[in-house]
């Protein structure tokens, strides 16, 4: 030990933290050597920090930089090292010239970590409210919707948000309430902006930093249907690939080979400057241009990263969780089928809540909001995303609770800690979301929705544990669980197709003869009344299912058989189409393969109108099912998929995902309500 009148003891003292510096390995002229020392330890813990600051500038935060400060008001999170010393001073319970504040432990990295994003100034959330659509409002858009909608009517779609404000007005006194409300709870009032569209406002909330929670509308009140924090961040999501896993690919049912099925000319591109196309979604949903490079060069020759690039909205900035892979796949398939349309990639909220939970539900709103607010707007938008409606989590929660076992907030919980299960927390905020729809439909946008892959009943599958179990007995025993927006008469849904059957007893499948397929979701809505271009379709496709699979249809009180049923198409959707991602090649499958594969057919439609002079589709689903009154003309448009008889052999799986259940929906020529045409 040193003599402590040999020392300066009001000098700086070091080393401020250690790391283990023995056991690294180098290479050096082809092999590997051993090494160690401080030269080894002093980047170790330099990466470290780096990576810190890559999560604060990911937050739009400023680096460490001179961090001292911030590690000695932090040393709670070293391990401190109480033993050995360095041939001077001894190592003791609390910083010490030997080991400094002491080094890391397993949970060392993440305090600093948790420290720095607390610590790093917060941004000032911005309130989106939206203000109340009286019933003759929102019965004029209805009105006007279905007219655009309709192939048969001269109304002409709208150009500006300024003519929906004309056409959907907001009460002035709504407006003043509004304003006073927002001033009343600390709102940053000269940064108000009311939305091109009138029906909404936002606006800075410095009083909610920190929060979490919107702030609830005064009891009573009548001025605004919603109000949600307009928030771009948070804790970052999950990182690193997907859990949902993929498995082997097959160029076998990739874009070419879907193309020839389709009849899609394969060298076929969009040419129109006007023409474009958007894939949205939230959290870690995004893209690696190296991926859907590989995926292009693969399987997709005429595709390019050219044609794509992050839309003005866009927060995401490379984070990986479990919705990038869904990224990457939307991205791939709509720009594979529509090559040379300019395509835009959403995503404008990477919070966490935002990734799996009903935080994904207002965010969707916010965007549709802010997207209607443009001046120029996709002519088609394809979105995947998506979970049990309102109505499905609200019946089933219901149900747990008037058996006694469970309340309906342990059901509402755990459906939350489930992943994509209950993402829409009331059926006024699907209402608002449906007005969004119909303001893009006016505007000559087509929406397409995935129907989902968990069948009539799941969202992707049956539940697990205690709650879990329950609610399947629940589901298969009494209701069929539609999802959301897919369920949505104001989008196209897109269902799924497999080439190949799934076992001996199954019907041949193929190409030419697809099949629906056995994890695609659909049903019937329970909130969504039938639309107008589905009157008699869907009670003729009862009509016959009775007549031809009595034994395997859902039973008439588990479905709403007078409210709007989906998906309304299909296509390819069997686990096995191509991908590409985190720098290799394998497969997936969905309805989220599907669905961007029908949008992007739709903006190769559209861009030939563009060229001739015509208006986008818009809302093309009027259009589509008045191709059933001609017989020929239907022929021509679609593959039908359905059988005209159900064979003794065939398993109830074949028709549901409830193993066991004498239930599903058995099938026939014409609209099929798990699989559309």
């Amino acid at each position: 030990m040193c003599i402590r009148d040999s020392l300066n003891t009001s000098r700086r003292c070091c080393p401020d933290l250690s790391v283990y510096d023995a056991g690294y390995y180098i290479v050096q002229d082809g092999s590997d050597s051993p090494i160690g020392g401080t030269s080894a330890a002093a980047p170790t813990f330099a990466g470290m920090i780096s990576s810190i600051n890559d999560q604060l500038l990911l937050h739009d935060s400023k680096p460490l930089g001179f961090l001292n400060y911030f590690l000695y008001q932090n040393q709670d999170a070293f391990m401190d090292i109480v033993h050995g010393s360095n041939h001077g001073f001894g190592a003791t319970k609390g910083y010490d010239p030997a080991s400094g504040l002491g080094t890391f432990g397993t949970q060392t990295f993440t305090k600093l970590l948790q420290a720095a994003l607390k610590s790093a100034p917060r941004e000032v959330p911005r309130l989106l409210v939206g203000l109340r659509h009286t019933p003759e409002a929102r019965s004029q858009l209805e009105r006007q919707f279905w007219a655009v909608g309709d192939p048969e009517s001269p109304e002409q779609q709208v150009v500006a948000p300024e003519q929906i404000a004309e056409l959907l007005p907001v009460e002035h006194d709504d407006k003043m309430a509004a304003v006073d409300w927002l001033g009343s709870i600390g709102a940053d009032m000269a940064s108000l902006e009311w939305q091109p569209t009138g029906d909404s406002v936002e606006v800075g909330w410095p009083a909610g930093v920190a929060q979490n929670r919107a702030p609830k509308l005064p009891e009573g009140s009548r001025f605004a249907d919603f109000v949600i924090i307009k928030s771009s961040s948070g804790s970052p999501s999950e990182t690193g690939p997907s859990k949902s896993g993929l498995e082997s690919g097959s160029a076998g049912f990739g874009p070419e080979a879907q193309k020839r099925a389709y009849g899609v000319p394969s060298l076929l591109r969009g040419t129109n400057k006007n023409n474009s196309q958007m894939v949205f979604g939230t959290g870690t949903f995004g893209y690696r241009e190296s991926d859907l490079q590989m995926f292009f060069d693969t399987y997709a020759k005429e595709g390019s990263v050219k044609d794509i690039s992050l839309d003005k909205s866009t927060v995401w900035k490379g984070e990986t969780g479990k919705n990038f892979v869904e990224g990457e796949l939307d991205t791939s398939y709509i720009t594979a089928f529509a090559p040379g349309v300019r395509t835009l990639v959403a995503n404008p909220n990477i919070s966490a809540a935002t990734e799996s939970g009903a935080g994904y539900g207002a965010a969707l709103l916010s965007f549709l909001v802010e997207l209607n607010g443009r001046d120029e707007v996709p002519l088609v938008l394809s979105m995947s995303l998506g979970s049990l409606s309102f109505g499905s989590c609200n019946k089933v929660c219901a149900a747990l609770a008037a058996k006694g076992e469970h309340t309906y907030a342990e059901c509402w919980g755990y459906m939350q800690s489930q992943f994509q299960v209950c993402m829409f927390d009331s059926v006024e905020l699907e209402k608002r979301i449906d007005a969004e729809f119909m303001k893009l439909g006016l505007r000559g946008v087509t929406v397409t929705a995935a129907s989902g892959d968990g069948a009539s009943h799941f969202a992707f599958g049956p539940f697990s544990g205690e709650i879990g179990t329950s609610l399947n007995d629940i589901i298969c025993g009494e209701m069929t669980m539609p999802v959301y927006p897919a369920c949505s008469p104001y989008v196209l849904s897109v269902g799924g197709t497999q080439w190949s059957s799934d076992d001996i007893y199954g019907p041949d499948c193929s190409s030419s003869s697809p099949c629906g397929w056995t994890d695609g979701g659909g049903g019937f809505a329970w909130k969504h009344a039938q639309p107008p271009y589905q009157t008699n379709t869907t009670a003729a496709y009862i009509a016959a299912a009775h007549k031809i699979a009595p034994k395997v249809l859902p039973a008439p009180s588990s479905y709403n058989s007078s409210g709007r049923a989906y998906p309304d198409v299909a296509a390819l959707a069997q686990f096995g189409i191509p991908l590409c991602t985190y720098g290799g090649c394998s497969g997936s499958g969905g309805t989220s393969a599907s669905a961007p594969t029908v949008a992007g057919m739709i903006s190769l439609i559209n861009d030939a109108r563009l060229n001739k002079e015509l208006k986008p589709l818009g809302f093309v689903n009027t259009k589509l099912y008045s191709l059933m009154a001609n017989p020929a003309v239907y022929a021509e448009c679609f593959t039908d998929v359905g059988v005209t008889k159900v064979g003794e052999e065939w398993d109830c799986q074949t028709y549901s995902s409830c193993d066991g259940c004498a239930d599903g929906s058995g099938v026939g020529p014409g609209f099929v309500a798990t699989r559309g045409w």
